[in-house]
């Protein structure tokens, strides 16, 4: 009976998830190339534009960026991507999302479905992180803002002008980004970058 007591008492605990925050985000960054139209948008319509880079949120809020806890969140989304191969996204066409107050300008990477698998994936391995699929409709919808309007009637004009001039931007998707910032006053900097699938 002592033996028994002695091994339930040396039994491994299970490590508690660590709290999500605002503060980080697991999601995909357009290549450097690729951001002088996107962000000759932002830097005029975007109140985020000095805090975010150009990216399509996965999860958000995700896991504190403290101690190991991006090394384990790096190993965990390897695994649940691990059959994902890289895939062409476009960003050719602009849409709105109504918050009642005001109205986000947003890019749509084309095509959705295999975006959508893979976020889907990742919300599999992190579950506590599902606020992005509970946003729009109770569904996941990958977009990348561009700023944001005081009205439909006015989102829906300036994307009227933005279509009109707009050359779509077209790059592989190879890895999804780990980003985080120190307090809410910082700008968000990539601290892990995990490849998908035949690109590791």
């Amino acid at each position: 009976m002592a033996s028994h007591n002695h091994a339930e008492s040396s039994a491994v605990p299970e490590v508690a998830n660590p709290a999500k925050v605002h503060k980080s985000a697991v999601c995909v960054i357009p290549p450097k190339e690729t951001w002088s139209s996107i962000q000759a948008i932002r830097v005029v319509h975007d109140k985020h534009y000095k805090r975010w880079m150009p990216h399509m949120n996965l999860l958000y809020p995700f896991w504190e960026d403290k101690g190991d806890n991006f090394r384990r969140a790096a190993e965990i989304i390897q695994t649940a991507l691990a059959g994902t191969e890289p895939f062409e996204i476009q960003l050719a066409s602009f849409n709105d999302f109504h918050h009642g107050k005001s109205c986000t300008v947003w890019l749509r990477p084309t095509p959705s479905a295999p975006f959508i698998v893979l976020q889907s994936k990742l919300e599999a391995a992190f579950s506590e992180c599902n606020d992005l699929s509970q946003v729009v409709a109770d569904r996941f919808c990958p977009h990348l803002s561009v700023g944001q309007w005081r009205n439909k009637k006015e989102a829906q004009g300036a994307i009227s002008l933005f279509q009109e001039t707009w050359t779509p931007i077209s790059f592989q998707l190879t890895c999804v980004s780990l980003i985080s910032r120190q307090d809410f006053h910082d700008p968000f900097h990539v601290q892990l970058q995990v490849p998908l699938g035949s690109a590791l």
